[in-house]
């Protein structure tokens, strides 16, 4: 209930501010990657975000387009899309799998992004049952069949009526829909668009210090007590545990991860960490991190009144570029 409320909350703000409203986890030709409205035809906000990441989580392990829609599909039957805490037995998640039954920890099945993953299967996946990739011919077969050789329903036959509003959904998440725009240019690894999926979906929300943690916004302590939202490290340990990478809690610590060093602005990749510091000579002085969407633009959970935003043009910014003292490029 706490993560619709702010779904709503935040999706309110975005129709006021005219901010963008979610992020389209895709690469086009030349390398830029597109800020999009963040709409899904025929879903919802909270449901929007989870058929990213869901298809998101499918391009990283190069499923086509039939097995991104079976995945859909079936969320969507199980449960609305949305990232349930409940369920039959103990089915949870967006795909309602079962913990007692090797689909992951209470806590894992209701990450999406594990969800996903563990719902697709093959080398990559992090549990032992058998996804969609297992399944011997899945390619050839109905879609609801093939998604019936995953979930082993009650009810088969539940899923086909999702099938055509299924290529619907995955159209708008991968095309280039209406009023998008480039925010970034640069090569985008599979993981790093599973990161910045996630931290588009809170686009809106109120900054909290200390708020966030690997499920999303919470409440803050101190000045953000009170306030239910992410702190600028709580956002991008939340964006990058999605991806399957777990970070440090705090933007100093994080910049001690294992990576790559990234020293200009121009250089920056969708995904890597960007680090500002009151003196740029020092890194024991960061006191910000936001996450790249390659070259000029960051997505940030910025300041006590604020809300988790785009801002582009970074190298042109009189307060953050002066103080931008390198990036980070995670190994992945």
């Amino acid at each position: 209930m706490l993560t619709k409320l702010i779904a709503v909350g935040a999706a309110s703000v975005l129709a006021l501010t005219g901010t963008l409203a979610g992020l389209a986890a895709s690469v086009e030709g030349g390398g830029c990657l597109a800020a999009s409205t963040g709409l899904v035809a025929g879903l919802d906000h909270e449901q929007a975000g989870n058929a990213q990441v869901i298809v998101a989580a499918g391009q990283q392990r190069d499923v086509p387009a039939r097995g991104l829609v079976v995945a859909l599909m079936t969320a969507m039957q199980e449960s609305g899309l949305r990232n349930l805490d409940y369920g039959d037995r103990d089915s949870l998640g967006l795909f309602q799998q079962r913990p007692s039954m090797g689909w992951g920890t209470p806590d894992e099945v209701r990450d999406p992004a594990h969800a996903a993953a563990a719902f697709f299967g093959g080398p990559a996946s992090p549990v032992g049952n058998r996804g969609l990739l297992d399944v011997a011919g899945w390619e050839a077969m109905p879609l609801a069949q093939a998604a019936q050789a995953v979930q082993r329903s009650a009810f088969p036959d539940a899923y086909a009526k999702w099938e055509t509003s299924a290529w619907t959904w995955l159209a708008s998440i991968v095309n280039d829909p209406p009023g998008s725009v480039a925010v970034g240019c640069g090569p985008s690894s599979p993981s790093a668009r599973v990161a910045i999926t996630a931290a588009g979906r809170w686009l809106g929300t109120p900054y909290a210090w200390a708020g966030g943690d690997l499920n999303g916004p919470t409440y803050g302590t101190g000045t953000g007590a009170g306030t239910v939202g992410f702190d600028c490290s709580g956002l991008t340990r939340y964006a990058w545990a999605q991806a399957g990478i777990l970070l440090p809690r705090t933007s100093r610590d994080q910049w001690t991860v294992p990576g790559a060093r990234v020293l200009a602005i121009a250089q920056l990749q969708p995904g890597d960490l960007v680090f500002f510091a009151t003196d740029i000579s020092d890194p024991t002085t960061i006191f910000h991190v936001a996450i790249s969407l390659g070259g000029d633009t960051i997505i940030e959970a910025p300041e006590t009144g604020d809300v988790v935003k785009v801002v582009q043009g970074l190298s042109g910014n009189s307060y953050l570029s002066p103080k931008f003292i390198g990036g980070l490029r995670l190994v992945r």
